[in-house]
């Protein structure tokens, strides 16, 4: 394994021990991966040959004069020819020496290229003709004692491998985070760039993976026609490599392009589709055509919007769970109702009606408890028109974020109470009891054996500098310590018993 971008001081102290060749190990596993650290600032030709780039970037034949490309330092590369080959071999061999010190074994592996290279002819001919004539001088004068040849990764690892310094590699557990190139640097910025598309990427590999266990589900039932297998195999496909193209150090990090990051959350799209049409496609097979249509509870209308429910009504008369992990799950799921009186039949527990946040008027979400088995689904009938009371819950709303005006008791056998923000505090539990404040963050804990624990909570944000360099999708360069965030109008908290 090659890896770059490890924090400079860390790069420095393996260096000065000669360890940038080593095995990285983790605490479970038993064998290492061979890694090689590139010890300089970058991956480009000026940073690889040897610790002085102005030197190095003369020997990067892509910045020719006349190719549109120079060096910063000023100092251009010259063709290599029979006058100067001998002149030129010493210079870029200085720099493979001291590269060479940095490392216990005599194998250096000089990288040749940058991001956007190799794209034309000329620079594959530039780059290929220029070094060999440098290769073929060193390696036919012997006063130089070095051999220098193109090569591949493997070419580098197999040379190592038989080096006597391989036996005795040093051994490195942990990780490099966070990455810093230099000053206070740190790249912790793409933790939180576009977290739209990040939490996307989480949605569909959870829906991917749905798909994947119902449509083998399906496929071994025998229900399945060959056609209809061949579209939901291309359909799983299709979304397996849209996922896998926004795993790119670009994509995933949020630090493309806006035009490119609106192609991955187009792809993604479609794969969330497709991922929809081969559940809906298996479970109809699996419930042998008792459900003749399948809908999400939540649907993405475009690639850059949020998801938005579903709300059922009376039309609908099956909820079905898929469980696609390996063990049972008995959790807490949900649905969004267009009515309030309506009951799971056959849950265990069930918790409604919950106003819903995003709409008012007779919107609402219905909680209640599913027991799916490993790799199954599971049906739960509704029935609407439910009149009995002690069906629902009571539903208490802190900060008073309704208007009295409105009509939520349309439909709903029950009655809201509505309290302001300053309450002091509100409580929910069992057998241990949760207490929280009038923000609804936790603030204790009540045991059951009557024990109990202070809790605080609160949120903090970070200001931008306004000189220098600034935050960005790299970078986190806060203009000094977090302060703690003052939510200035606060959301109602909404307490749902029963």
């Amino acid at each position: 394994m090659l890896i770059q971008r490890v924090h400079y001081a860390i790069k420095k102290e393996l260096a000065l021990r000669k360890q940038l060749e080593f095995e990285w190990k983790q605490a479970w596993a038993s064998r290492g991966i061979t890694c090689h650290l590139m010890p300089f600032y970058s991956y480009d030709v000026p940073h690889t040959c040897g610790p002085d780039p102005k030197v190095c970037c003369q020997f990067d034949f892509k910045r020719l004069p006349g190719t549109g490309v120079t060096c910063p330092w000023r100092v251009s590369p010259v063709p290599i020819t029979s006058e100067n080959v001998e002149s030129r071999a010493h210079v870029i061999m200085d720099q493979y020496r001291k590269k060479a010190e940095l490392y216990a074994s005599n194998v250096v592996l000089i990288p040749l290229g940058d991001d956007f290279r190799f794209v034309s002819p000329r620079e594959w001919d530039d780059q290929y003709n220029n070094y060999q004539k440098l290769f073929d001088f060193i390696n036919a004068d012997t006063s130089l004692n070095a051999e220098v040849n193109f090569g591949t990764l493997s070419d580098y690892f197999n040379a190592l491998r038989s080096e006597e310094a391989f036996e005795d590699l040093p051994s490195l557990t942990g990780d490099f985070f966070s990455y810093n190139d230099r000053n206070d640097n740190y790249w912790t910025g793409y933790y939180s760039s576009r977290p739209f598309y990040k939490h996307f990427d989480r949605l569909l590999t959870h829906y991917l993976r749905s798909a994947e266990v119902l449509y083998v589900a399906a496929l071994t039932s025998g229900q399945v026609p060959g056609e209809e297998s061949v579209l939901m195999h291309t359909q799983l496909d299709q979304a397996r490599k849209a996922l896998s193209l926004f795993q790119h150090h670009d994509g995933i990090t949020g630090t493309a392009k806006d035009f490119v990051v609106d192609d991955y959350g187009k792809k993604m799209l479609e794969a969330l589709a497709n991922c929809e049409r081969v559940m809906g496609t298996s479970l109809t097979r699996l419930t042998k055509k008792e459900i003749q249509h399948i809908s999400m509870t939540e649907v993405m209308p475009e690639f850059n919007t949020v998801l938005r429910p579903v709300f059922v009504n009376e039309d609908v008369s099956i909820v079905v769970v898929c469980n696609p992990t390996l063990s049972n799950r008995k959790e807490i799921v949900s649905f969004y109702s267009e009515r309030a009186d309506v009951m799971v039949v056959n849950a265990r527990m069930q918790i409604s009606p919950n106003p819903s946040p995003m709409e008012t008027g007779s919107h609402f979400i219905v909680y209640f408890e599913a027991d799916v088995e490993p790799l199954s689904v599971k049906s739960y009938s509704l029935k609407f028109g439910v009149e009995s009371k002690e069906s629902f819950a009571t539903v208490t709303v802190h900060d008073g974020g309704l208007e009295s005006t409105q009509d939520w008791s349309r439909g709903l056998p029950t009655q809201f109470e509505r309290r302001r923000a300053s309450d002091d505090e509100f409580s929910i539990g069992f057998s241990d009891t949760l207490l929280f404040d009038s923000s609804g963050n936790l603030k204790k804990v009540l045991f059951a054996d009557g024990t109990g624990m202070n809790v605080k909570v609160k949120s903090i944000q970070y200001g931008t500098r306004s000189h220098g360099e600034a935050s960005g999708a790299y970078l986190f360069l806060p203009d000094g310590p977090a302060k703690d965030y003052v939510v200035r109008d606060p959301a109602p908290v909404v307490r749902i018993e029963g």
